[in-house]
């Protein structure tokens, strides 16, 4: 019986060191987005939630195109650089620095933003090898 208990849990362990770690990257994976190409914008922040594993901030952009931006944030960065979690509140307008989606969808990844006048940098650049990769293989594509 208790060799069996054993066999269990050693499987247990060895199934979430196998799975967890590939759910982790495929989750936090900067390759949907073009992270080779940075635009900028402004908008007027229609919600931002501060949650774990992502913030999300949702954007109408003002000017041009007229649309609604969904645009993730790093949490670890986000708090590496002491970015306070109330720096963003619904109703402000921001300036935005993105790596806007592959596939052309209203969504990325918020490099930097000023709000009212402080500038915030979250990401300078991505070293990510699977994202670099993406772009690499969208250049060779020439995408």
């Amino acid at each position: 019986m208790i060799l069996i208990t054993m066999m269990r849990t050693n499987l247990a362990f060895l199934f979430a060191a196998l799975v967890l770690p590939l759910g982790a990257q495929a989750h936090h994976s900067f390759a949907p987005y073009d992270i080779r190409t940075k635009i900028e914008f402004s908008g007027v922040v229609e919600s931002w939630r501060f949650i774990r594993p992502h913030p999300m901030l949702e954007l109408r952009e003002e000017g041009g195109e007229e649309r609604t931006w969904r645009i993730e944030v790093a949490t670890r960065r986000w708090e590496q650089q002491e970015i306070p979690t109330d720096a963003i509140k619904a109703g402000d307008v921001l300036d935005v620095v993105v790596w806007p989606a592959r596939d052309g969808s209203s969504e990325g990844v918020l490099s930097a933003f000023t709000n009212d006048g402080v500038y915030w940098l979250i990401h300078e650049e991505v070293r990510q090898q699977s994202a670099n990769e993406a772009a690499d293989a969208a250049e060779a594509a020439g995408n």
